[in-house]
């Protein structure tokens, strides 16, 4: 843009030296000039106003608004099972909102949130019920196992039932004695007894 204009200046120049005739020329040259450089400013003041979302710019912002209106309303009603479009009647729509609170209810229970005291009570107390349970039934094959064995003596039953399952430090209360009896005994087979285990282990 900047060498034509100049190489028009310099024609218009060459032009009004040459004659009287070629003055008119160049100040048509230079009008024309004026008004290019004014269209190009307006079109760069446009593009700013675009830019800042002024003046005609912001119209179209504007539309742009209400199209994600629309489209989010659109979205909303398909899932909710309105409007002409949507998917799935009555029975669908509830199942979905059955599933949703089952996960909030699995959620809330890994969590521990939502619950009431009576809850964690409850399950608390069922918590306790059960360990209590297994460890009845493992003292209880404890004892017998040491009244099984042969060279165990009775002062290694007492001992039994409060070492079960729990890691010490103490000495182990006997040497055939297994750190879990309920995942097998690993030491061959107890002479008698077989109906009495069984007993235990399915209660």
């Amino acid at each position: 843009m900047e060498k034509e204009k100049r190489r028009r200046r310099r024609k218009g120049e060459e032009e009004e030296g040459g004659g009287r005739g070629g003055e008119g020329e160049g100040e048509k040259e230079k009008e024309k000039e004026e008004e290019e450089k004014e269209k190009e400013e307006e079109k760069e003041k446009e593009k700013r106003r675009r830019r800042k979302g002024e003046g005609e710019g912001e119209g179209e912002k504007e539309k742009r608004r209400r199209r994600r209106r629309r489209r989010r309303k659109r979205r909303k009603r398909r899932r909710k099972g309105e409007g002409g479009r949507a998917e799935g009647g009555e029975g669908e729509k509830e199942e979905k909102k059955e599933k949703r609170r089952r996960r909030r209810r699995r959620r809330r229970r890994r969590k521990g949130e939502g619950e009431g005291e009576k809850e964690k009570e409850k399950r608390r107390r069922r918590r306790r019920r059960k360990n209590r349970r297994r460890k009845r039934k493992e003292s209880r094959l404890c004892r017998l196992w040491v009244s099984l064995t042969p060279g165990s003596g009775s002062g290694s039953a007492s001992s039994s039932g409060t070492n079960l399952g729990q890691k010490s430090n103490s000495a182990s209360p006997g040497p055939d004695f297994p750190e879990h009896p309920e995942r097998g005994w690993g030491r061959g087979e107890i002479p008698g007894g077989e109906m009495e285990l069984g007993r235990i282990l399915q209660t």
